[in-house]
């Protein structure tokens, strides 16, 4: 993994996002449940709402 000058949590964080979101929609509710008030789980939060529509 190659990483652009992000603190390795962040990488870590976005890495989880991104496989949660090939998981669907239990994996995004995981994402969030454990990264609740980051601008990732915000992002989540916008892609679960709209795979429920």
């Amino acid at each position: 993994m190659v990483t652009i000058g992000l603190p390795a949590i962040q990488v870590s964080a976005v890495t989880t996002n991104e496989a949660a979101r090939r998981k669907g929609t239990p994996g995004l509710e995981l994402f969030i449940a454990q990264h609740g008030d980051t601008v990732l789980a915000e992002q989540a939060r916008a892609e679960l709402k709209r795979l429920s529509r």
